[in-house]
């Protein structure tokens, strides 16, 4: 076999590799997005209790970020949460971490340290993680926000009515 048929030969493999695993990549992709891949030991919003020290006190949802000062997605989307929340007046903000940091500097954002109890109460699996809470305490919708794109998302829905 000659050198140009063997390159020829070589390069047709490496075109079904690269198409197989571009196969499999956005297969993922696909049950990302489909929700088919829960996260483990997340509850369903119907299971999660009540959290009335979350509830606003002068809006009709709070919206409630939980971090984990580690965590360096978590300390990329602090600053992004602040400028959410400084373009807000419909809705109250909060950052909690399960021990001390974070250091906010908006006024518009309640930090709450040391909320590891409530972390375990609400089976938080992840950080960063959102969750909007109504006016009674109630839990309105609760997802993993990996990114700041995901962020303003859930942001932006719940502050328009809570529709994803």
């Amino acid at each position: 076999m000659s050198f140009q048929s063997t390159a020829l030969l070589l390069a047709w493999v490496a075109i079904a590799v690269l198409g197989l695993a571009l196969s499999g990549l956005l297969r993922q992709i696909g049950i990302l997005r489909s929700g088919l891949a829960p996260i483990e030991g997340a509850l369903s919003i119907a299971q999660l209790p009540a959290v009335p020290e979350l509830a606003p006190k002068r809006a009709q949802i709070t919206v409630a970020l939980f971090s984990d000062p580690g965590c360096a997605s978590c300390s990329r989307l602090v600053p992004v949460f602040e400028a959410l929340a400084a373009k807000s007046d419909s809705a109250e903000f909060a950052v909690l971490t399960p021990g001390q940091g974070n250091g906010i500097e908006s006024d518009r954002v309640t930090l709450l340290q040391d909320q590891q109890r409530l972390f375990e109460k609400l089976h938080i699996p992840v950080t960063p993680f959102a969750i909007a809470v109504n006016a009674d305490g109630s839990i309105r919708e609760s997802t993993p926000v990996g990114s700041p794109l995901l962020l303003e998302s859930f942001v932006r829905d719940m502050i328009n009515g809570g529709q994803q």
